[in-house]
This record gives C-alpha cells, sequence and structure tokens, in this order.
C-alpha cells in the first residue's frame, strides 16, 4: 500500500526495502546449501538465477563449468543465461585487476577476495572456450536428447536416434490418421465397431473434428496411454461413470448393449405394474399435463414386445421430465396429491427412475463414444510409433518419456546410468518451476535424489546443490502441460531427500518488485485480495502483498468506463459495399462494422496513445521520456490485433505485433500460395484469380472486369490472359509463364524466390498490409515471408520437392512462426498475454478486459480429463449432448470451468504486473454478456482505492506524482557471516579421478592466456566460434543452400558485427569447405563428443572409414604457424590417444586445419 511520504522518509523506506530484498537475494545465491526461491513478479529472478550460478563456478574450486547443469523451459531462456554468463565471464578474463577486484567483492558480499579467487575467476572463460559446450544451461528437452544420446541402449533406442519436432511430427501424425480411416473399417474385431459407431454419433461432434481436436491435446493422450493400458482406462471409466458393468464390447455390440441396459430398466418398471396400471386410472382423470402422462402410461402398459415397449419408452420419458432432464413439475395437480398421497409419492420416485435411467444411458452413450474413440486414437499411436521407429526418431514427447524411464528406480539399469551420471552434475539448477510437469520432475528429482545417497564418485568443495525458482502466480501454461502443483510442493519434497545427510534446504520469497510502480503494485494487491480471486492465483487465503522498491516514482492508473452497445451500432451489413474480405479486413461480424463499440473504443485509445507520444512523459522505470516502444498492447487473443493497428495507423502511430503466428493464415502467406497453386494447376482459375489481385501483380478491379469481359468466347481466363497484349496483362502472364516453364526444374523454394525478385513481391506485400516498405512493421512482414521460405526448404529437405507435394504439406496444419518483439523506438509493441511472460514496459494497456474467460465454451468441449491427487491425468472421457448428464460429465466440466478460472486469474496478474508506470484497462460490452471478466473484477476489487473521475470522459484515473528525492546509490545490505564448518568437512575424501577435459595449454598457460585477453583478442575469439559453428553446419547442407543458411546464421548470431566482417567470415567457411571437400562426406560429422577411460573431449570433425580415423581440429588463428605449436601438439595427441582406444583396429590420423591461412591448410599430425 503507497503511503503519503516526504522525500527523506522515501529514502529510508527504499534503503530499508532495499537493505530487506538484498538479504533475501543472497540468502538466495550463497551456493552452499540447496534454495528453493518463490518470487513475484519483477523481484529480481534473472539476477538470482545468474550470480548463483556465477558463484557456483567461483566457490566450488572442483567445479568445472560443465557440472554445473542449468535448465530452462524455453531456448530463448536457455540462451539469454546463457549470453548473460558468457559475457560475465569474458569481462573477469579481461577486466584489470582493479575492476576484478571490485566485481568480485559485490558478488561475493565479502571485504576483499584471494588472489587465488581472482586466478580462478579468469580461468572460467578460457574453460568455456577449450569445450564449446562446458555451459549446460539448456531446455528440458535438450538435457534429455543429451542424456539419451549418451545411454542409448539402457533407453532401448537406437544410436544416433534423430529428433523429430514441429511439422515434420505432425506428418507422420496425419499419415497414421489417414492409415486409421482407410484400414478401420476393414477390421472386424476392433477398428470397425469403434469406426461405425463414431460416425454414427456425429450429431454430436464429426469424427474429423474429433480427431483434430485429438490433434491440439495428442501428447496428454500418449501419456495417459503409456500409464494406462488401454483396458484398464475403460475399466475405470466404466467405474467411475457408475455404470455397475463394463460392457463387452467383442462378443457384443454397441447397439446390443445399449438395448440391454434399456431392457433391464424397463423389466424393473414392469414389476410394478399395478402402481403404474392404478396411476394411469387416477391421473386419466385429472388435468391436462396429467392426462398427458396417463395416454403414455397406457401405451407403455400395452405394449407386449421388449421392442414396443423401448418404443414407448421416449414417450413416457418426455411427460415426466423437462428437455433439460429433471423432473416435470406440472403432472400430478394439487388436487390428485391431496386426494392420493401415497400415490404422488409412487410418482415422485417414478420421475426420479426416469432421471437415474436418462443419466445411465447419457453415462453408457459416454462411454461407447470414449471406447471408440480411444480404441482408433490407440491405433493411430501405435502406427506413429511404428513409423519413427522405421526412421530411428523420437518426438518431443518421447525424450521426456524415455529419459524418465531410463532413471526410473524400476528401470532394469537405472541404478548403472544414475550411477554413470554421478560424477557429472555437481549442481541442479531450475528456471520458470512454475511450468515444470510432474514426470519433468520425475527426471530431475531421480539426479537430485543422488545428491543426498551418499558421497558417490562425488569429491568437490562444496555440498552437491539444488536450485529452483518460480511463481505459481505466472504459471500460464497448462495448456503445454505445466503443473503448477509440481512446485508448489518441491520444499517438502527436496528437503525429505536432504534430511538424512545434513544437508540445508532453505526456502526463500521475494516479493520487493524492482519493476512497478507503487500505484501499480496497489491496484495489484486490490484485485488479488483474498478471496477466490487470491486462492485462484496461488492457492493462498491472505491478502498479496508486493512491496514496491520504487517508492516515490509516480505513476498513472486508468480505468475506462464500458463501451456499451447501442441501436445505431447494433447494424448488420447489408450490400457488397459492406462486406469484409476475411484476412484482409477481420472478420464480417457485426462487431466489426464502423460503428461497433469495439472500433469506437480501438479509435479513442489509439487518439489516447498518440497524446502520450506527443507529450512524452517522463518514465522513472527507463531514466528517460517516454518512446513508442515503451508502449505495450496485450491481448486475450491474435484475433483483433490487426484492427487495432488499424486504429494505431489513422493516428499516425506505428506497431509491431510479437508472439507465435501460424504462417498459413498470414495473408501475404496466402497470396504466394494463390501463385503456387495456380503453377501446380493451370485450370485452378479462382487461385489465378487471388493472385493477379493480390499485391505481387496489383491488377485493380476496372482490370479484373476488362479481362472478364474477354472470356465471353469460352477461353478460360488463363488462355484469355496469355492472349491479351496490353499492359499490365502482358507483362503478368509472360511473368506467370516463365514460371511455368521453369516449375519442373526448380524447387518451390526457387520458384518462391523467383516470384518475389520478379514482382518486387516484398514491397508490393509490406505495402499493401503495413502501409509502407520501412519501419518495424514492414520488418516483421519480411520475417514472415523469411518464416516461409525457410519452411519452403525444410520442406525440400525432407521430401522429394514438387509443387503439388509442397501444397499438400502446407496444407496438413499449421505452420508455426516465433516472431520476436522488435525494440524500434518508433513502434508501439503488441502481443497475447502469454506473449508477454518475463517482458515489462513503461505504459501497459489492455484494451479487451471485458472477453468472456469461457470463450471456447465448456459445454462443448469435446474432451473432458479426470486428474488424481497429484494432478496427473488418471482418465479422459469424450462429452455427449443430451440432459440430464451424466454425474461425471457434468462434474468434470465444473472443474475445467474452475481451471479455467484460475489460468485467467494467473493470466490476469501476468498482464497487470508487465507494467511499470503506467496502466491503461479498458473495454467493449461484449454479446452475450459474460458473467465475470478482467474488467469486472477490476473495477469491483478495486472500489476502494482513490479514483478520481475525469468528467470530460469518464474514466477513472489514480495519478501519481513524482517525488523529488535525490536517489542515493545502491549500497546492497552484508548478509549474515557463514557459519563455520565443523572440521570433518574439510578432510579430504579419497580421490576419484574424474574424466579429464582435452585441454590447449596447461594449467599455467591457460592462465596466462585469460590474463592477456584484450578487447581485440575477444573480438578474435568469438570470430573464431562462428567460423567453428558455420563449419559445424554448412558441410552438411545441399551446397546450393549454405550461402543462405550462413547469411541467415551470422545475421541472427553476429548482427552486431559489420556486415562487411560478416561476409569475410561466411567467405572464409565456404572456401574451407571448397578447398577440402573430401574432408566432408558421408563420413563425416561435425562437433563430435569423443571420451574414451578417464578423458573426454569434443573434436571439430571426426571422418570414420572402413580402415580408418581421422580427427581434424579447425584453428582460426590470423597468422597460422607453419609448424604445429607444442600446446595444439598436446591436444591432438590426446584426441589420438582416445580414438585409438575406441577404435584399436583402424589407424588413426589427425590434424589441424588452418582455416585463415591462403588456401586453407590441412597440417597432419607427423606421429
Amino acid at each position: 500500500m503507497s503511503i503519503s511520504m516526504n522525500p527523506q522518509q522515501i529514502i529510508q523506506e527504499r534503503q530499508r526495502r532495499s537493505e530487506a530484498a538484498s538479504l533475501l537475494q543472497q540468502k538466495a545465491v550463497r551456493p552452499q546449501h540447496s534454495v528453493l526461491v518463490g518470487a513475484s513478479a519483477g523481484t529480481g529472478k534473472t539476477y538470482v538465477l545468474t550470480r548463483r550460478f556465477l558463484r557456483i563456478l567461483l566457490q566450488d574450486e572442483t567445479c568445472r563449468p560443465a557440472d554445473v547443469l542449468a535448465v530452462t523451459f524455453t531456448k530463448a531462456a536457455a540462451a539469454e543465461m546463457r549470453n548473460r554468463v558468457t559475457k560475465t565471464l569474458m569481462n573477469w578474463a579481461t577486466y584489470p585487476d582493479t575492476k576484478l577486484q571490485k566485481e568480485l567483492i559485490e558478488l561475493l558480499q565479502t571485504g576483499d577476495v584471494s588472489a587465488e579467487m581472482m586466478q580462478r575467476a579468469r580461468s572460467l572463460f578460457p574453460m568455456v572456450l577449450d569445450d564449446g559446450s562446458s555451459l549446460k544451461i539448456l531446455t528440458i528437452h535438450s538435457f534429455c536428447q543429451s542424456l539419451l544420446s549418451q545411454f542409448p541402449l539402457e533407453a532401448e533406442l537406437p544410436p544416433g536416434f534423430g529428433v523429430i519436432e514441429g511439422r515434420e511430427s505432425d506428418e507422420l501424425i496425419h499419415q497414421s490418421i489417414q492409415q486409421m480411416y482407410q484400414t478401420a473399417p476393414l477390421q472386424k474385431e476392433g477398428g470397425q465397431w469403434a469406426f461405425e459407431y463414431l460416425v454414427s454419433t456425429a450429431a454430436d461432434t464429426t469424427m474429423v473434428e474429433l480427431f483434430k481436436k485429438f490433434l491440439n491435446a495428442r501428447r496428454r493422450f500418449e501419456r495417459l496411454l503409456r500409464h494406462k493400458p488401454l483396458g484398464h482406462l475403460l475399466d475405470d471409466l466404466a467405474m467411475e461413470l457408475g455404470l455397475g458393468f463394463t460392457p463387452d464390447l467383442i462378443s457384443s455390440t454397441p447397439e446390443n448393449i445399449t438395448a440391454e441396459a434399456q431392457q433391464y430398466f424397463i423389466e424393473n418398471l414392469l414389476q410394478n405394474r399395478a402402481t403404474l396400471k392404478e396411476m394411469h386410472d387416477v391421473m386419466a382423470k385429472g388435468g391436462k399435463s396429467d392426462k398427458d402422462v396417463a395416454s403414455a402410461l397406457d401405451v407403455f402398459l400395452a405394449a407386449t414386445t421388449p421392442q414396443a415397449q423401448a418404443d414407448a419408452l421416449p414417450y413416457v420419458r418426455s411427460t415426466l421430465l423437462t428437455q433439460a432432464g429433471t423432473p416435470a413439475t406440472r403432472p400430478f395437480t394439487k388436487k390428485l396429491q391431496e386426494a392420493h398421497p401415497s400415490l404422488y409419492d409412487a410418482f415422485l420416485e417414478l420421475q426420479d427412475a426416469f432421471v437415474k435411467e436418462a443419466e445411465q444411458a447419457n453415462a453408457l452413450k459416454v462411454y461407447l463414444k470414449t471406447a471408440a474413440f480411444l480404441t482408433l486414437t490407440n491405433g493411430v499411436l501405435n502406427h506413429y510409433k511404428n513409423l519413427k521407429a522405421k526412421q530411428g526418431s523420437v518426438d518431443f514427447e518421447d525424450l521426456i518419456y524415455y529419459a524418465q524411464r531410463l532413471l526410473s528406480e524400476e528401470a532394469a539399469r537405472g541404478d548403472w546410468v544414475r550411477f554413470k551420471m554421478d560424477g557429472r552434475i555437481s549442481h541442479i539448477m531450475l528456471d520458470e518451476a512454475q511450468d515444470t510437469d510432474s514426470d519433468q520432475w520425475h527426471i530431475l528429482r531421480s539426479l537430485v535424489e543422488e545428491f543426498f545417497s551418499g558421497k558417490g564418485q562425488y569429491d568437490g568443495t562444496l555440498d552437491r546443490t539444488f536450485f529452483a525458482v518460480g511463481d505459481i502466480k505466472q504459471s500460464i501454461y497448462r495448456f503445454r502441460g505445466a503443473q503448477p502443483h509440481v512446485f508448489g510442493g518441491m520444499v517438502d519434497e527436496v528437503q525429505q531427500m536432504a534430511a538424512p545427510v545434513g544437508h540445508e534446504v532453505v526456502p526463500v520469497g521475494l516479493n520487493t518488485s524492482f519493476r512497478s510502480s507503487d500505484v501499480v503494485l496497489d491496484l495489484v494487491d486490490a484485485v488479488f485480495n483474498g478471496g477466490k480471486y487470491r486462492k485462484a492465483v496461488d492457492g493462498g487465503e491472505g491478502p498479496l502483498e508486493h512491496k514496491a522498491w520504487r517508492l516515490g516514482v509516480g505513476g498513472r492508473v486508468e480505468l475506462w468506463p464500458l463501451y456499451a452497445k447501442t441501436k445505431a451500432n447494433r447494424s448488420t451489413p447489408k450490400g457488397p459495399e459492406d462486406w469484409k474480405i476475411p484476412g484482409l479486413d477481420d472478420e464480417a461480424t457485426d462487431e466489426n462494422t464502423a460503428q461497433s463499440p469495439r472500433d469506437i473504443m480501438f479509435a479513442d485509445m489509439a487518439k489516447r496513445l498518440r497524446d502520450l507520444v506527443d507529450d512524452k512523459p517522463f518514465l522513472g522505470a527507463t531514466g528517460r521520456h517516454l518512446e513508442p516502444s515503451d508502449i505495450l498492447v496485450l491481448f486475450r487473443s491474435k484475433t483483433s490485433m490487426q484492427t487495432f493497428v488499424n486504429a494505431l495507423a489513422a493516428e499516425g502511430l506505428l506497431a509491431t505485433i510479437s508472439g507465435e503466428i501460424d504462417l498459413a493464415t498470414e495473408p501475404a502467406i496466402g497470396d504466394l500460395m494463390a501463385v503456387i497453386r495456380f503453377l501446380a494447376n493451370p485450370s485452378d482459375t479462382l487461385s489465378l484469380v487471388h493472385a493477379v489481385r493480390s499485391p505481387l501483380f496489383g491488377l485493380t478491379d476496372a482490370q479484373l472486369e476488362e479481362w472478364r469481359k474477354n472470356t465471353k468466347d469460352g477461353r478460360s481466363y488463363w488462355a484469355s490472359l496469355m492472349a491479351m497484349t496490353e499492359e499490365p496483362f502482358a507483362k503478368t502472364a509472360t511473368l506467370l509463364k516463365d514460371l511455368l516453364n521453369n516449375i519442373d526444374a526448380a524447387t518451390p523454394y526457387q520458384t518462391l524466390l523467383t516470384l518475389l525478385d520478379q514482382t518486387e513481391g516484398r514491397a508490393h506485400l509490406a505495402a499493401c498490409y503495413t502501409g509502407s516498405t520501412k519501419g518495424a512493421a514492414a520488418d516483421t512482414l519480411n520475417m514472415v515471408i523469411d518464416g516461409f521460405l525457410n519452411a519452403a526448404l525444410d520442406y525440400a529437405r525432407s521430401h522429394s520437392p514438387s509443387l503439388l507435394g509442397f501444397i499438400s504439406w502446407f496444407d496438413k496444419g499449421a505452420l508455426p512462426l516465433k516472431l520476436e518483439a522488435s525494440k524500434s523506438p518508433g513502434a508501439i509493441q503488441l502481443m497475447t498475454v502469454h506473449g508477454s511472460k518475463g517482458l515489462e514496459a513503461g505504459v501497459v494497456v489492455l484494451p479487451e478486459a471485458t472477453k468472456s474467460f469461457y470463450g471456447s465454451n465448456v459445454s462443448k468441449e469435446a474432451f473432458l480429463w479426470q486428474t488424481d491427487a497429484l494432478q496427473n491425468d488418471s482418465l479422459m472421457m469424450c462429452t455427449v449432448s443430451g440432459k440430464p448428464e451424466a454425474p461425471l460429465q457434468a462434474g468434470l466440466k465444473e472443474a475445467e470451468r474452475q481451471a479455467i478460472f484460475d489460468d485467467e486469474m494467473r493470466l490476469l496478474y501476468v498482464a497487470l504486473t508487465r507494467a511499470c508506470d503506467y496502466l491503461i484497462i479498458a473495454g467493449y460490452e461484449d454479446n452475450p454478456k459474460p458473467d465475470e471478466t478482467y474488467y469486472s473484477i477490476i473495477a469491483a476489487q478495486t472500489e476502494h482505492l482513490n479514483w478520481q473521475v475525469d468528467e470530460a470522459t469518464g474514466r477513472k484515473v489514480i495519478n501519481a506524482e513524482a517525488v523529488a528525492v535525490k536517489q542515493e546509490p545502491y549500497k546492497p545490505a552484508t548478509p549474515p557471516a557463514d557459519t563455520p564448518l565443523p572440521e570433518w568437512m574439510f578432510v579430504k575424501a579419497e580421490e576419484v579421478e574424474a574424466p579429464k577435459q582435452f585441454q590447449v595449454a596447461t594449467d599455467d598457460g591457460q592462465q596466462r592466456k585469460a590474463a592477456d585477453l584484450s578487447a581485440n583478442q575477444e573480438n578474435i575469439y568469438r570470430k573464431g566460434l562462428l567460423v567453428h559453428r558455420l563449419l559445424e553446419v554448412l558441410p552438411f547442407l545441399p551446397e546450393d543452400e549454405r550461402t543462405i543458411k550462413g547469411q541467415s546464421f551470422l545475421n541472427y548470431s553476429a548482427a552486431d558485427l559489420p556486415t562487411e566482417t560478416r561476409e569475410k567470415l561466411l567467405e572464409s567457411a565456404l572456401e574451407t569447405i571448397k578447398t577440402h571437400g573430401d574432408l566432408f562426406d558421408e563420413h563425416a560429422q561435425g562437433e563430435v563428443a569423443l571420451a574414451a577411460g578417464n578423458m573426454g573431449g569434443r573434436v571439430d570433425l571426426l571422418r570414420v572409414t572402413e580402415n580408418d580415423v581421422m580427427v581434424v581440429d579447425y584453428k582460426t588463428n590470423v597468422n597460422p604457424p607453419e609448424t604445429i605449436p607444442a600446446q595444439y601438439r598436446k591436444q591432438l595427441q590426446a584426441y589420438a590417444k582416445a580414438a585409438a582406444e575406441i577404435w584399436p583396429t583402424k589407424t588413426v590420423k589427425c590434424a589441424i586445419l588452418w582455416v585463415n591461412d591462403t588456401p586453407p591448410r590441412l597440417h597432419w599430425l607427423d606421429s
């Protein structure tokens, strides 16, 4: 809660909060004990994570960089942390003594550092350079891949297995579904009945729709069916549904099972025939509703065959129950009740019996539909598994599954694998722990358990430790499998593991935000102040409290009035002039008409942002005046983003859209594909017209009409176009003919390149879809086009390239592309709330705060899932329509609704805490009006705050002016002294030799190399690493792809280097490949781990033939020597020794490849 304070009080309070936060951070980074950190938004999670990593490297003297495993959940996060650590180690290697000493004192929070510690700091960067893989900062999937690659036979995988992802994996699963469609109807046992049953229930959800939904959740299905066989799963489902029996679908059919269940109910009814007859006689004398029941009973009681009785049953049910499946209240009127009280009780029992029968009938439908779907799904997944096995591949889900199985205590070789891993990992760090699922935690837990199971092979200076940092409030990836409760239970689990060996496990909570102003955090705390909102966000019960370090910096929160629908904006399009073009003009709905409340609000918001950009308010978070890139606009989905971009453009503001997109839905890609579709089939008039009307060719409506008139003689549109001699028709026809003439010789990728070049396509597409050929929006569009071209290259690598094949491949599903946020000062950033995780901005706008939480409509979910006590999926069911619902279905729907609410509350927390200084919340009336929204929750929960109402606009505002405060330099608090360790801790245990890493120099030489590094030499090292990476990948690509792939790599990894430098690096690599092409044949592999005995390292190139082994090490020295220097010779001899142990019957040869010699020179080791 912000409190009015004078400048001196603000300074004192900031210092107090700094000291408190610093003590907690120092507690978290101390490497002597294991720590689990709960870090609220903006509290310095990345700072703590990086500093702990560095302190482990410094203070654990026996720890190599490769001994620390840091696990993140995205490649971007892994790359960011790797860059941070590498940059720091590089600086340590080159800093003058005084500067290095100062930095180490600040990091270690000590009064002085020893010469040994300085030497240790300087040696770390050369260690990383000498082994490019020595920083194990990986995603969980990358770690699993590395683990399985080391133990493929133990994991029951083929050595050298490949990993498929994305489109390649999707293709195989599509093949498996198609195979099921072809074979299931012909399978007498299993598949046939299941296929026919799903077809017969298409009124609920068609089979195609079911399998589309299956594709989105297939990893969940795979995991469920791996942990529980299909038969057991169906037995459990029958029990949970309350069927009382498991239907026998082998010797019977769904129709017979349904009929038998219904006949059983009828027989039970007829046991009370006398009561039913009496009820009929009495009710026949009552009112209309009574007579309706009597009439239905008459038909039922008169039926003499099972079929006639079954036919009469729905008639009876319709008079006793409502359409919602509840007991009807009109029959058995009050007069009859008073006259026949006992019969009325019997009537109520009859209604209740029919309710239960309807529930049971729907439960049986659920079972049959689920059994049918899982039978087919099981076949699809088995076929998919076989396809992967044939090509020796695994997918991402397999990596987790096989790694977990490999390390499990039940695995036959699990103990041995854990023993082998015991000496390779000394410390484990887990980032974004709230996004861990139980299977991923099981993998890490197996390794952590080894830390505390005894000394093992470990002989380190410090105890082995586990560190995890996360925030349950920011767990927003349930759709990807995140299970926040896993992180919630880690403290207890790790403490239980560590207790027997006396290892300390410390929980630390960080809640001092260095990001948001107190005005913003006051609103956040108010929104989640207890009740169901607090419980949803992190399971807590009391008030949520953040402490703002940025006291007195000012800030502003705006809550706009709701934009409601009026009669004027409820109109619908009336004619072609009002129609919208899908993909270009957004959805053609009432919401998108000119007078819709959304468009009015978007226009007003664009004006407000225009005013902000013009006013250039000072932002305390950045220490400068506002630029457009300081504004972040967050949406619930991408649906309305382009409309908002258009509103901003009307105010002269540029915007970029970031996050993951689907290339298949991008209008510009649709234009390019229209040309491809026409080239594949020149009789495809629709694609031809689309292509020439697109920005690529730019024909106008008038020109299209002129063209149409030329087809009246019966000629096709294509023939007519070729016959036209005036421009622009002739030029368009010539270009298309040229493309057609070359389609047999060109790949789809080459065709697209030619098309873009000949039509100046990039410029025309950018002008059409972004309004400019330059700027951030145009850059984003070019990223989209580049992503599509890369996809075409990927297609050519894995397929025999053809246009028809490319079209079929393109149409099989989504083509995701991650668009990184462009921090162009001139562009406002737009993204989804999910995409904003980990980001911050001076100004955050939530323009769609009135969107329903349940947009997907829980009542129409195709699948529902039941979880066990550990929140793992234990059951899955297909939903069916019809009332009353089976109790299990109704209960799981309510559970899913609650889970969605919890997701949305955490998503709201993430959205609000992205803001540093300004927060603007707005919304418009939706149809139908949702029960609860971000807007309604914020408005209700913050009523007590000190809002002021702007009379002109009706907007509620909290505006805090910055207090003039002289900012004192930040002084970290001095942590408490470490508790002295017992003497036995310093008694050296018996030595166990760890695997040695091949080193370029001796330890003394390594220290000298670190001390001699200069800024220029840093640059040389970096260039060398880039060339190594190029030579690792380019030789094994098709020759026509090497240049463009090399350029793409350097443009991404070395964007800060001059263009000329990047060109020279690529030229050097390509010249090396050209000069020594015989090295890079099918026997060669780049960047290979080589290990034998107690030595291990990585070689740049390994070539193994029937008789020979060739080891080549790349060197990028500017002035290559004539002879091999002693330290390089020693390195090659170590390689030779290791290779000779691995291949004792082959001749081993080693060489240095001097890349920068003219021409590149191969220098063989003479012995």
